[in-house]
């Protein structure tokens, strides 16, 4: 049986995890991402207090006093997406493509 913890996530650690979730996988990794995506998504009302924009060229802004003022989301993450997240933010170790923002993600999920 997988054990499901509740991890908070700031906006920023959110959409960052969203953007280095796999694109492409086995059946069990899509299905899996897929739910990952709708715990980490940022829904229709959560996006206007948060007053998040989009620009043309794909950029996610909102605003930093509202997002710190609602504060973290708690996300229900099992062993099996745990395990992708810690795969994948190890991966992007190894190839060196790691910046100085994944570190909230790795010590939250590889230490």
């Amino acid at each position: 049986m997988s054990k499901v913890e509740k991890v908070k996530l700031a906006v920023k650690e959110r959409i960052m995890l969203l953007n280095i979730l796999p694109k492409a996988g086995d059946i069990l990794t899509i299905k899996l991402v897929r739910e990952l995506k709708e715990e980490l998504s940022i829904g229709e009302a959560e996006g206007k207090t948060l007053d998040l924009k989009i620009s043309d060229q794909g950029a996610i802004q909102w605003n930093a006093e509202a997002a710190e003022k609602a504060g973290d989301k708690g996300i229900e993450i099992g062993d099996t997406a745990k395990e992708l997240i810690v795969k994948t933010l190890k991966e992007l170790d190894k190839q060196k493509e790691l910046s100085e923002d994944h570190i909230l993600l790795w010590d939250k999920f590889c230490q």
